[in-house]
């Protein structure tokens, strides 16, 4: 079926992300760079996967959702619009907060609980 990528929407977006990594695209055009038949653009890559770019790129934000929002994801307690919604609005703090998260494969509740404990000992 057409756009049905399938796997979790982490799983989609971190394969997209590795396959950009492996064709070389990035920002803007590179379509000088790459073989006429290799993908050369995102919407190329979005053409070949059957799906539009704006999917593509929400899939790629996706790729860094928390565990604990992509787990609600997976589980449909929340839908990927809603959690797209809520990556987006997060404070410059948060997203901080997030990535580091994600960059250390570390529940969020465990990397606050870290945070308070260190400032117990910060205080003591």
């Amino acid at each position: 079926m057409r756009g049905d990528i399938g796997g979790s929407a982490k799983k989609v977006g971190l394969r997209i992300k590795e396959l950009e990594r492996i064709y070389g695209i990035r920002e803007g055009n590179n379509q000088h760079s790459l073989p006429k038949n290799s993908v050369a653009t995102q919407s190329d890559l979005a053409t070949q996967m059957g799906i539009s770019v704006d999917t593509l790129q929400n899939y790629k934000q996706l790729a860094n959702m928390i565990p604990e929002l992509s787990e609600l994801v997976d589980t449909g307690i929340v839908t990927k619009t809603t959690a797209l919604s809520i990556m987006r609005n997060l404070s410059e703090q948060e997203e901080l907060i997030v990535n580091f998260s994600v960059k250390h494969r570390k529940p969020l509740i465990l990397l606050l609980l870290d945070v308070v404990i260190w400032l117990i000992y910060a205080f003591i």
